[in-house]
This record gives C-alpha cells, structure tokens and sequence, in this order.
C-alpha cells in the first residue's frame, strides 16, 4: 500500500501540497482531478521520491520512503512513473529504452525481456528505431512499456494520455486497463480525462490548492455528466459541495 499521511510541501510561500493524506492498495487505481495548478503534479513527485516533504510522511509496503529527514532513493519504492512529457531516451533506440530500465535481469536476458516488452505493447517491429521515429501513441506505448521493465508494483501516471487524439487515447485505455488486470499493481493516476478517470479507476479524488479533500468510491457505475456535476461542485465554494461525496 502507498500510504501519506499529512503530507505538505511548499514552493517559497506557496503550499503546493497541503496536509494531504490518502492510501491505495496493489489492485488499485486512484484517479486525481483538479484544475491547473492544484497540486497534483507535486503529489506524485512527491511519491516518487522526486521532491522532499517539509512535514508528513509516505510509507510504501509498510516502510518508511519519505519525511523531511528520511529519503528513499527513487529506485527502491517500487513503483514506475509516466510523465506528462513521456521523457523517453531519445539517444537510445526503442529496444535500449526499455532495457535500460529492466531490474535483476543478466545481462544475456535483457533483450529477450526487452522484446517481450515490446511485443506486449505492439511495438517489436520498432525495436530499432528512435524515439522521434515514432508517432506519438507509439510514445505512449514505449513509456508504458519502460515503466513495465522495472516490474513495478504501484504505476504513477501524470497525464499521460493528454497529447492523444480521442481514437488513440481509447487504444490506450483499452491497453493500460488491460495491463492493470494483468500486474495487479497499484495506481494513482493524475489526468483531467473524465473518461479515463471513469475507465481505469476504482476511486476517484479532487485536488485543488493543494488540498484532496474530496474522493468517491465504486466510481465505475457513475456516468461522465454525474461526474462531471461532482466535480463541478467539489470546485465550488460551498458548504454543500459534493454532495456524492
């Protein structure tokens, strides 16, 4: 389980993370919402071991990863993230992406992985190519499939899908919740998608200035106009706000 209890953070005097607390369980996805600038971002870099908390604490499967004394290097929390901006390699080929990132594989095992990878998200024909020789849902597929190599058990996605035409975002919905099925890891999952919120979640979460004050459960039986009402309200201030809450 990822874990943060009362996690905060500033920027100068700007608290961009604010006594935020929250858990989510392996099999699990948790989808943040909140307008530009809530936060959001800086939780996962948070998580990830990215950024420092000036108080609080995150505990990954029951050890301390984070305080504003103690820090778990990255590579040790078990988990992956895909960036907004993907940051793929570009010096490397398609093929050396991913296995550049594989874990606890010799070195004669690295390409078999490595292809395997590959052929999971469709793109072993491309093993040799560059990053720039690829469309931009080939991009995604390639990120999605070095995040992989690490055998992560929790994945942070930070808007992953946001640079995608709506057919191409479907296709990678339709492989990342197939994939979740498949490695049964942990998700936090930072989009302003409502359709991917509602596809890939079990929960789903609003931040806004740094606070999540606001989360549902069983958010698969809702609708994207009863979400969007949710949200809708969850922004505005109102004592009673949220009433799905």
């Amino acid at each position: 389980m990822i874990r943060t209890e009362q996690v905060s953070m500033h920027y100068g005097a700007v608290c961009a993370v604010c006594d935020v607390s929250i858990e989510v369980s392996r099999r699990e996805t948790l989808a943040i919402l909140g307008p530009s600038g809530s936060g959001k971002t800086s939780l996962l870099r948070l998580i990830a071991g990215f950024e420092r908390p000036d108080c609080g604490m995150i505990v990954i499967d029951e050890k301390t990863a984070s305080t504003s004394r103690i820090m778990m290097a990255p590579n040790r929390r078990c988990l992956a993230m895909i960036f907004q901006d993907l940051a793929l390699w570009p010096h490397m080929s398609v093929l050396n992406n991913v296995a550049f990132a594989l874990k606890g594989c010799q070195h004669s095992e690295e390409a078999d992985r490595a292809d395997e990878l590959l052929a999971r998200v469709s793109l072993h024909r491309l093993a040799k190519r560059y990053p720039h020789q690829l469309s931009g849902g080939e991009k995604q597929r390639l990120a999605l499939a070095r995040a992989l190599a690490s055998q992560p058990a929790y994945l942070l996605m930070d808007e992953p899908f946001s640079s995608l035409d709506p057919l191409l975002t479907g296709e990678m919905l339709d492989l990342t919740e197939a994939l979740i099925r498949e490695r049964g890891f942990g998700v936090i999952h930072v989009t302003h998608d409502f359709q991917a919120a509602l596809r890939l979640s079990d929960r789903i979460a609003v931040m806004e200035k740094g606070r999540l004050p606001h989360c549902i459960d069983k958010a698969h039986s809702m609708t994207q106009t009863e979400l969007l009402q949710w949200y809708s309200e969850c922004l505005r201030p109102s004592e009673d706000a949220c009433s799905l809450a």
